[in-house]
This record gives C-alpha cells, sequence and structure tokens, in this order.
C-alpha cells in the first residue's frame, strides 16, 4: 500500500502521485509534488560554474574546491595519497583529512597553474593545491567501511566537505558450500532517459561473491501489449514512444531491459505488474488490458454500495497535480474467467522471456515480483469497502458452505475453467442456521446472504468511534475479512503458479505485498483466519500469511517508514519481521524506503537504514530493493520539492547499504549477525547484559565484568532455528582471546520459557580472523527433539567466565553459522 516503482517518463512525478494516494490512507500527508526532472538526480550536484569574469567584478569566493587523487570513491591499503585545490578570497586555512576516530592536515599552498587558468580572475588560486600522504596506523581494525571526508577551513573558521571517499578493509577470500547469497537491489525505470546510469558501477569494489547489487526493473505485463488490434497480447517489444496524453504509456520493454543486464553485466529482477498500479497512470484502453477489461463493471471491484467508481475519482487528492488513477480496480473472483484467462496469458508470455534468459544468464536473474498491493481497493480512505462484486459474493456464500469449487469433489468438477479449491476448503464449514446465529439474520436461502456493508464514511467518522468499534469486533465482519485474506491468497498463489508453469523457479518467485501504516493503534494482519486481538481497520485483504504463494514461492514484502526499521505494531507479540520469518525462510523486501512518509522533505536516516538490513538479514530475509535509484536525490534535500521516500542516493540509507556490505562480507556463511554498528555509529544492536555493563562503541560492545563474570543477553523475539544454526562465533581482540576461561550458551524458547543450556565450553581455542582479531567458535549442541520438531529459540543467553577480575571484554561481532 504505498509507491508503485516506475512508471512514468519522469519517475518522481509518478511516483509521488503513487505513494500520496496511499499516504492519505494513512496519515492524511499531503508532500509536493517533485518538479525536478529525474535525469538530474542521476549524478552528483555539478560542479561550479567556470566562466571568467573580469578581476574587477569577480564577488568573493568561498570555499570552491575539489579533490583529485584518489578518483575513485574506494580506497584500499594502508598507504594513501590524496591531492586537489581548495580557494577561498578570506585564504584556506586548512584542509583536513576525516576518518571517524583520525584527522589528517593536508600540506597547502601547492601550486595549481591548471586551476589558475580555469579561474584567472581569482587573485591567488594559482597556490590553491594541497596534498596529504597518510600511513594508518597498525591499530587501524579492518572490519569497517571507514567514510572519509575531505574537509576545507577557510580563515573565518567556516568549513565546506569538499567531497567523500571510503576505505575499505580486504576481504578474505572464503569458499563455502554454505554461503548465503544476500541481494541489495535499486529500483529504477527508463533505461532509455539514462534510469540505470552508474547502477553497474557505482558498488563494483563493495561486492562480493555473497553481497550482491543488482537492479528492479517494472514490466507493466498488462500494458505493453500490441494493443486491441492485436489483442493486447503481451509485446516485448513494446513501443516506448506511444503516448497518454501527456505522458508516455510506459517507460521501458523486456527485450530492452534484458539486452541492458546482459551488456552491463547487472542482475536483475523483474517486476511483473499486471496489478492496480500498472495502468496508474493514465486511461488509455487502446493499449493497456487492464483498461480496456474495467469498461466491464462486471470485471470491477464493487463498494459495499454497489457502486463502481471512474478511474480517475480520486485523481483529485491534495498535494499532487497528477495523481494516479486507482479508483477502479479488477476484482479477483474465481468467477471473472475473462480477467484471469487474459492476465494469464499475458503473465506467462512474459515470464516465458525471462526463464530463457534465466537459463542462459543465471548469474544475472535475480527473480520476479508479481503484481504489487494485491488488495480490495483501500484508496478510499474508509469511505469505502470492497469487494461486494456480484461473483465475488458467490464465492464466499461457497467457501461459507464448503461447496462448488471448495467441494471435497472439486476435482471433478464439469469447469476446468474455475479451479480446484478444494485445498482451501475450510476445516468446519457453516449451515445457513449457523450464519444466521452468527448475523442474528433470518435468511431462508443462501442466496441471500450478505457481507456486512458498513455505512459510507461510518468507518471515518470519529463521532462515531463506538459503532466503528462495533464494526471490527463483528463476527460476521471478521468472517468476512477471513474470506478476503483468503482471495488475495489465493489470487498470489495463482499467480505465482502460471509464473512457475512458464518456466521460472517457484523460489525465485515473490509476491509483493505492501505493509506500510504509519498508524500507532493499526497493525497488520498475521493470519488468513486471525487470532485475536484483531486489527480495527479495514485490512483490505492483507495478511503476511495470505501474503505467501501456497506453491513454494516467496513472500515479497514492501515496507516504508515504521514498518521498513521493524517498528510497526504487531498484535500476536513478535516484531513483523519475525512473522515475515516464521511463515516463510527466504522471503524478502521487493520494496523498501526508510523515510518517515510524513515527512517527506526529511533524508532517509543511517540508522533507519541500519535498522532495516540488521533485521532483514537477521530474520532470513533474501533481499532488500530500493525504492529509488531515480528518484530524488539527498544531493537536492534542500529543494522544496525534495521527496524523501523516492530518495536513496547520497543519503544515510546509502551509507549504510555501503556499511552493510562491508562488514557483511567478511562472514559469508553466517546466517545471524550482529555488528554493534559501524565505524561511526554505535549501537547495542538489542544486547543487554544481566550480569555486568555493557556499553556501545563504535561496531563494537565493550563489557565490563561483574567479579569475572558477564552474562550477555541477545535481543528479544529472535528466529533462531535448532536444526541449522550450529556454531555460535565471537570476534574479539587478539589479547582478550585468551581472557576467556568458560563460555555457556544457553537458549530461551518463550519469553517465560526457562533457559537450556546448548553448550558449555571451558577451553576456547582462538583463532585468527583478521589483523589483531580472533575468533571465539562454540559448536551448538541443541536437543534432539527441538531439531526434530524444528523448533524455534527467541532469544540466547551468553555465559561467559573471565580468567581475572575486573577485565573488560571487547566483542566486535557475535555470528551464528550453520
Amino acid at each position: 500500500m504505498r509507491a508503485r516503482c516506475l512508471e512514468t517518463s519522469t519517475i518522481v512525478s509518478f511516483l509521488t502521485g503513487a505513494l500520496l494516494a496511499v499516504v492519505l490512507v494513512f496519515v492524511a500527508a499531503g508532500p509536493q509534488r517533485l518538479q525536478r526532472s529525474a535525469a538530474s538526480f542521476f549524478t552528483s550536484p555539478p560542479a561550479p560554474a567556470t566562466t571568467a569574469t573580469t578581476a574587477a567584478t569577480t564577488p568573493a569566493v568561498e570555499l570552491l574546491g575539489s579533490l583529485d587523487v584518489p578518483a575513485q570513491e574506494s580506497l584500499t591499503g594502508r598507504a594513501l595519497e590524496f591531492s586537489g585545490w581548495a580557494f577561498d578570497s578570506s585564504g584556506i586555512q586548512s584542509v583536513e583529512i576525516r576518518f571517524p576516530n583520525m584527522t589528517y592536515t593536508a600540506t597547502l599552498n601547492i601550486p595549481r597553474d591548471d586551476v589558475r587558468k580555469m579561474f584567472p580572475q581569482h587573485a591567488g588560486i594559482e597556490h590553491s593545491g594541497f596534498e596529504a600522504r597518510i600511513t594508518l596506523p597498525d591499530s587501524f581494525l579492518p572490519l569497517d567501511r571507514q567514510p572519509i571526508e575531505i574537509v576545507a577551513t577557510n580563515r573565518n573558521g567556516k568549513n565546506k566537505t569538499l567531497t567523500r571517499r571510503s576505505w575499505l578493509p580486504a576481504i578474505p577470500a572464503h569458499s563455502s558450500s554454505h554461503e548465503r547469497k544476500f541481494n541489495l537491489l535499486m529500483m529504477l525505470s527508463a533505461l532509455s532517459q539514462g534510469g540505470a546510469l552508474e547502477v553497474d558501477t557505482v558498488y563494483r569494489d563493495y561486492q562480493s561473491p555473497t553481497i550482491k547489487t543488482g537492479m528492479a526493473i517494472p514490466i507493466l505485463y498488462m500494458r505493453t501489449t500490441k494493443g486491441a488490434q492485436g489483442d493486447w497480447i503481451f509485446d516485448p517489444s513494446f513501443d516506448l514512444k506511444h503516448r497518454c496524453g501527456d505522458r508516455f504509456v510506459a517507460d521501458d520493454n523486456l527485450n530492452k531491459i534484458i539486452a541492458f543486464a546482459i551488456e552491463k553485466n547487472v542482475p536483475i529482477q523483474f517486476i511483473l505488474n499486471g496489478g492496480i498500479w500498472g495502468d496508474a497512470s493514465c486511461t488509455f484502453s487502446e493499449w493497456d488490458l487492464t483498461d480496456h477489461l474495467e469498461e466491464d463493471p462486471m470485471l470491477c471491484q464493487w463498494s459495499q454500495d454497489n457502486s463502481i467508481y471512474p478511474d480517475d475519482y480520486l485523481s483529485n487528492l491534495p498535494g499532487s497535480t497528477a495523481s494516479p488513477r486507482l479508483a477502479r480496480s479488477l476484482t479477483y473472483h474465481v468467477y471473472a474467467q475473462k480477467v484471469r484467462a487474459y492476465k494469464k496469458r499475458n503473465l506467462q508470455a512474459a515470464a516465458r522471456i525471462i526463464a530463457a534468459f534465466e537459463k542462459e544468464h543465471p548469474d544475472l536473474f535475480v527473480g520476479i515480483a508479481l503484481d504489487a498491493d494485491t488488495y480490495m481497493n483501500p484508496f478510499f480512505d474508509g469511505r469505502a469497502t470492497f469487494d461486494y462484486n456480484p461473483g465475488m459474493l458467490r464465492q464466499f456464500r461457497e467457501w461459507l458452505q464448503g461447496i462448488g469449487s471448495y467441494s471435497a469433489h472439486a476435482k471433478n468438477r464439469a469447469d476446468a475453467s474455475v479451479p480446484d479449491l478444494s485445498a482451501y476448503r475450510r476445516a468446519k464449514p457453516l449451515t445457513l442456521a449457523e450464519v444466521n446465529a452468527i448475523t442474528g439474520r433470518q435468511w431462508q436461502h443462501w442466496d441471500e446472504v450478505d457481507p456486512p456493508r458498513p455505512s459510507l464514511g461510518i468507518m471515518v467518522d470519529r463521532s462515531s468511534e463506538t459503532t466503528i468499534q462495533q464494526i471490527w469486533d463483528n463476527p460476521w465482519w471478521q468472517l468476512w475479512d477471513s474470506f478476503r485474506k483468503h482471495i488475495v491468497h489465493l489470487h498470489y498463489t495463482e499467480l505465482a503458479q502460471w509464473t512457475a508453469e512458464a518456466g521460472i523457479p517457484a523460489d525465485r518467485i515473490f509476491s509483493a505485498q505492501g505493509f506500510v501504516s504509519e498508524s500507532p493503534t493499526n497493525f497488520f494482519s498475521v493470519f488468513i483466519e486471525e487470532k485475536k486481538p484483531f486489527s480495527r481497520h479495514d485490512s483490505a485483504g492483507v495478511s503476511i500469511e495470505g501474503s505467501k504463494p501456497r506453491n513454494g514461492s516467496r513472500l515479497g514484502a514492501i515496507t516504508y517508514g515504521r514498518a521498513a526499521r521493524n517498528e510497526a505494531l504487531m498484535p500476536h507479540g513478535h516484531n513483523l519481521f519475525s512473522e515475515f520469518a516464521r511463515i516463510d525462510d527466504g522471503w524478502g523486501i521487493v520494496e523498501y524506503n526508510g523515510a518517515q512518509i510524513e515527512y517527506a522533505h526529511i533524508p532517509p536516516q543511517y540508522r533507519n537504514a541500519y535498522l532495516t538490513y540488521r533485521d532483514a538479514y537477521n530474520f532470513d530475509a533474501q533481499e532488500v530493493s530500493h525504492m529509488a535509484w531515480n528518484g530524488s536525490n539527498g544531493a537536492f534535500a534542500d529543494d522544496p520539492s525534495y521527496i524523501s521516500y523516492t530518495s536513496f542516493r547520497n543519503t544515510g540509507a546509502e551509507e549504510a547499504m555501503r556499511d552493510f556490505m562491508i562488514s557483511h562480507a567478511f562472514f559469508p556463511e553466517s546466517l545471524r549477525l550482529w555488528t554493534f554498528g559501524s565505524a561511526h555509529y554505535a549501537s547495542d544492536d538489542g544486547w543487554t547484559t544481566a550480569a555486568g555493563k555493557l556499553q556501545a562503541q563504535n561496531g563494537a560492545l565493550v563489557i565490563v565484568a561483574d567479579r569475572q563474570h558477564i552474562t550477555l543477553l541477545s535481543p528479544a523475539d529472535q528466529v533462531l532455528r535448532a536444526a541449522r544454526l550450529k556454531t555460535l562465533r565471537l570476534i574479539v581482540p587478539e589479547k582478550a582471546g585468551a581472557s576467556v576461561a568458560r563460555l555457556n550458551v544457553a537458549v530461551q524458547e518463550k519469553p517465560e520459557a526457562d533457559w537450556q543450556t546448548i553448550s558449555t565450553v571451558s577451553e576456547i581455542k582462538a583463532e585468527p580472523f583478521a589483523d589483531g582479531l580472533v575468533n571465539l567458535d562454540v559448536p551448538l549442541q541443541w536437543p534432539e527433539a527441538w531439531i526434530e520438531k524444528k523448533l524455534i529459540a527467541e532469544r540466547l543467553q551468553l555465559n561467559i567466565e573471565l580468567q581475572t577480575p575486573a577485565q573488560t571484554l571487547t566483542i566486535y561481532r557475535i555470528a551464528i553459522d550453520p
């Protein structure tokens, strides 16, 4: 339920409208539309103009300059050289090379005749050069990326960061059959307009065999067609010159995307989008199959008063001059045979081409993400709820009774165009008498049975709070809502099955369900038939369980804001990512931005992105896909038209990703890893002590023992699978390795359960890990019953005895390996 990726000629103008519609559902935010052309955000800010003027009219210049050497962003080794130039009319006081914990001062007044020729109007600029030769000390521990700032200060004390670089440690070579692959993808569009500029080169030095970058690009398989004259058959070479008013019908076609991925050798995830966002930019039924199908009211979702709204009914949303068309969407019931047949045909046509690409270029194929935000239309801000299409009501009644496609004998059905749904048959079908008991009605025939229909607007009438609660607490509403969640689950399962039938491996297919809510009172439904407490808002058919297709395909989550940093309120005591992991141990974040939606001017923050990467990795995700490569650029965050939730480049989120890539490259096998921040950020990662005093420092925990004893507790609500996690690893300073006399590891299944010891080691051999660091490996011996029953531990306890009193133990990493 938020921004649908990348459909117009200028990505941000579309995204702003698309995301805004969702924002209105949850927070009624109204950010400004981003006016700057997407092309202006592809690269770093332009260098200052070099046009010469006469010395007499030249204004004072404040902190002009650049770094010439090194030209590349990433640096390695302990011997480094920097050179460039810096000029200020008042004079340059210093140029500093700033590491997180060290600062080096450059030599000034180096002759730069080349700069004088560029700026002849500035007296003294011919001596604006600087240079520095640096040797990093041996105490410089090589586990983290070190961000470097080149800072010039003038004689008035004002300073400016001229540019930034990164120092990268050497990643040791690894070879293991247990290596874990994790993908960091850049969502983008409009290849022909430069939308993928630099995506193949920027992170080249950060990649490792286990941490990869790539791109994710949408293909609108119901929109890029051969048009009405060709029965809207999917066209992989769709002509991108076709326009719909002042917009392009589509920005990319499948053949061009595949050719680009091969030419640039960039891994790719294909976003096969034929859902509500696929036709959102404009209505153009000449080419768009969805627009054509929506012309038939019987194929559309109906509101509770049996209304079918025009597609542009919501086009006057405040804050956007080009709002997406989201008021009309196709129904999902199984009797909409025309919708299902067309959708299956076009989806499989695209998937077959991608399957051939996957076979020829397996290293470039990441996966497929299916229709984003598959749900009952939620965009009316509580003033309408869906879907009451007559075919949906028929399916609801059959689901309640366990008849028709839900019959135990559905395999012998006469109509093969309707799927066999016997696997979804309710454990206890209802009789009409039982339905009447639930509803308080006196229906005489099943054809009279009708789902609950809240009055228009009542769900947003704050003066009727009691009535609203009665809606959510009503068992008939809860039964109807369970059915809607089942319908969404069924649709994702069918999409995944159709895609797999076309040749795509099932475990490389992801759903793409929206989990976005900035409300402190609303939470996501976990199960299709939810347990108490029930969320008191219109779920639109969304549940975590219903977002994982049944055919072995993956749960794909779309997360923004609070949900993206794993801080969303949940009903059953687990955090959001923990619920994802419990339902699918190979899920992925198929669209992400950590910015707060209601604060569109505040760029994505480092801390928020750090939490996303840490928890996604530690809760078994396979990927994080970033919104958006060619969205707003953090370098222009002061621009009034800047939109944070389409921004990634030059933000704290990009910095956090760079750090994540390096820190996790050292642990190619690890299924769990806590890095305690980075070289410039301190975090305890949720670890606490029951004995001893803990302090988080940049990239480390420092623990003062309590009379030689430390009891260290992991964060709660983990998903630690006994059958997979075999070795606990601590990374400590070389001298500290010999100070550990004994280490005991215990686990807890539930918050109130007893601790169960799974390892006790009295002699721990310290093995070299990196310069100045050793690893302490502790084998874990889970009880056989835990492995057989596939039990999950929610917390770890480390009891550490040190050799002598009053000792301090520094831990740089805690990892758990298979």
